[in-house]
């Protein structure tokens, strides 16, 4: 699949954008190809990305400190937030997990392309208002008081994306919350004797979402160490082809 192609079919900020609008893109001063491998800094908090980065191969984990936020894959973009806010230092660490290509935008030519062409700019509304909705849902997992609260939270908003029979990855999800996974099965335990949830192999199913407990309600579960994040002690920017 050429880059074009790609573009258009895989990556929902360019879905359907005219070819003209994304040859001219893939062709403007800056834009170019970036091979990050494994272990490497897509890009580091405090530090700045001007422009859209989107990820064509490999996966990424998005962190702030040891806090996983978001999983990025083939098709997903990040930069948006600093794009067009007047401060294009980025606020969370974004760490390449396997070998990593990706397409660099820079802001000039990612203005160029809005202006000429509608279908990109619906995208793009649309694609942030998916992500305030997504950074809320992680506030509102963070605001809860203990781990049980926040578990529950995290199972609402997954509820929400999957309905009641969840897949849910142990490991990430403990990752994304903030806890250990020691901490996570506890909670999980907690709310199954309470009737809350039930497990079927790798699947959590909720027996009745609407009457979940207000996490605010619940009595504070022991906290374990921290997730902890990947060790890395070396700061590479990837290489440009």
């Amino acid at each position: 699949m050429n880059q074009i192609s790609f573009l258009r079919e895989k990556v929902p900020v360019f879905r359907n954008v005219s070819e003209e609008t994304l040859r001219g893109l893939l062709r403007a001063e800056g834009s170019r190809k970036i091979v990050y491998e494994k272990g490497d800094f897509l890009c580091r908090s405090g530090h700045e990305l001007e422009g859209l980065l989107t990820l064509t191969a490999g996966r990424a984990q998005v962190r702030k400190g040891s806090v996983l936020l978001k999983e990025l894959e083939a098709g997903d973009v990040t930069g948006v937030s600093a794009l067009y806010s007047g401060d294009t230092r980025m606020d969370t660490d974004i760490l390449a997990r396997t070998r990593v290509t990706a397409l660099f935008f820079p802001r000039e030519a990612m203005t160029e392309a809005l202006r000429a062409d509608p279908q990109l700019v619906s995208n793009y509304v649309i694609f942030l208002s998916t992500r305030i909705r997504f950074l809320n849902g992680v506030i509102r997992r963070f605001s809860a008081p203990d781990a049980a609260g926040r578990v529950i939270r995290y199972l609402q908003t997954e509820a929400r994306e999957q309905g009641e029979k969840l897949r849910i990855r142990p490991t990430q999800a403990a990752a994304e919350l903030g806890m250990g996974r020691a901490t996570f099965y506890r909670a999980l335990e907690q709310l199954r004797q309470e009737g809350y949830i039930r497990r079927e192999e790798r699947y959590v199913i909720l027996e009745d979402p609407g009457q979940m407990p207000d996490p605010a309600g619940l009595p504070a579960a022991q906290e374990a160490e921290g997730a902890g994040g990947p060790e890395t002690s070396e700061e590479s920017g990837g290489k440009t082809e």
